[in-house]
């Protein structure tokens, strides 16, 4: 596994494949929950805030909600790999 990227791209015979998917220690897992709670937990308050906001107004308003759903947009882009496989793609179907 310490040279795996030198096997990168390199032709295989289809079926025989193997692959080595990475299983996140408690560690990883609790690192991914704290960047969650420090990225998008604040994000989501702000988007709150920001749409009942009196005090911003016109395009500084809409350039503070753009920010904030980046935000929001970023960290769910990378959920995905926290969620376990539910087995209905056809991906792991073909398992």
């Amino acid at each position: 596994m310490a040279e795996s990227h030198k096997h990168w791209a390199t032709l295989g015979v289809p079926g025989t494949e193997e692959v080595n998917w990475h299983i996140p220690s408690q560690d990883e897992i609790n690192l991914a929950i704290e960047l969650i709670d420090t990225f998008h937990v604040p994000a989501m308050e702000r988007l709150r805030e920001l749409m009942t906001s009196t005090v911003l107004e016109g395009k500084q308003l809409s350039i503070e909600i753009c920010k904030s759903i980046t935000m929001v947009k970023a960290v769910i882009a990378c959920m995905v790999t926290l969620v376990e496989d539910d087995g209905d793609s056809p991906v792991s179907k073909s398992r």
